[in-house]
């Protein structure tokens, strides 16, 4: 797991930097050092950061290294940005799987779950209860624990997966993780019926409403209810405001509800508190690696 140790997201944006700028392939010992010159206050001889943000390079598959050379598994000389290919094998490893991360997407799948009821626990509090409802209180090898909450917190932040509150209370929101997904969900047609739309949403993010992931995380979530979290509602209205996607919805609808995001009419497509249709209007501009 990198997302509890020192591997942050901007540290192993810097290692695919630097594997770009030497074209590809560097000395390892090299490359350590740039990410964390020895020179800087406060390092010592222990310290493994460097080393850290190169193993979660390498769990993410942009690199592969060893003790003497670092390779690129991407091509280098394409123009997307090191923070676009971090979160497409972020999206593609950690947030639709638990090989390489094991806790990650099942924790954001139930924290996205409970909502605002979790807001009351404490951090030990929040892990307990996680691990009783996922695990059945059962921790097996490398178990979650409240020291993992910071550097999960800190990478979900980056995912795009939420925000924090004024008194520090993380708010699950998918916004980015969506929006980069919508080339994949949509597949080339215009629009898609609410049905069809989360289904293929689920499919491609297993981590939220009705994915595989989201599904193990709840096990009382009911599907048939067709009723979004509010993670879920809050992302998808925004991302309609923003004019990322347009939403139908009238008076009379009976498909998904986004009740728990309380929302109100645009007074043009979207006249109730559920969806029938959702229309694609824009791309993420990095989605395109995706």
């Amino acid at each position: 797991m990198f997302t509890d140790s020192p591997a942050t997201p901007a540290r192993v944006e810097a290692v695919v930097d630097v594997v770009r700028w030497f074209d590809g392939t560097v000395d390892t010992e090299t490359l350590a050092g740039v990410v964390q010159p020895r020179c800087l206050p406060g390092v010592k001889t222990s310290s493994n950061q460097g080393r850290e943000s190169i193993q979660a390079a390498s769990e993410l598959g942009l690199i592969k290294a060893n003790r003497s050379v670092t390779e690129a598994t991407f091509d280098v000389r394409v123009p997307t940005s090191s923070r676009a290919l971090v979160l497409s094998s972020f999206d593609r490893i950690v947030l639709a799987g638990t090989q390489v991360e094991r806790h990650f997407a099942l924790f954001y799948a139930f924290l996205l779950g409970f909502g605002s009821a979790l807001e009351s626990l404490g951090r030990e509090e929040l892990v307990a209860r996680f691990e009783t409802v996922v695990y059945r209180g059962k921790r097996g090898e490398n178990p979650f624990n409240s020291s993992k909450l910071s550097g999960q917190l800190r990478w979900m932040r980056y995912a795009g997966l939420g925000w924090h509150d004024s008194k520090d209370n993380f708010q699950p929101n998918p916004y980015k993780r969506v929006w980069r997904q919508l080339r994949t969900i949509f597949k080339g047609t215009p629009d898609l019926p609410a049905q069809g739309f989360m289904a293929a949403l689920a499919n491609q993010c297993p981590e939220v409403d009705g994915g595989t992931l989201f599904l193990q995380a709840n096990p009382d979530y009911k599907i048939d209810q067709m009723a979004c979290t509010a993670g879920l509602s809050h992302a998808l209205i925004d991302l309609h405001h923003d004019g990322i996607i347009r939403l139908h919805g009238y008076p009379d609808s009976a498909g998904w509800s986004l009740k728990a995001a309380e929302p109100t009419s645009d007074t043009k497509t979207f006249q109730s508190d559920r969806f029938d249709r959702v229309e694609l209007i824009q791309l993420n501009s990095e989605e395109s690696i995706a």
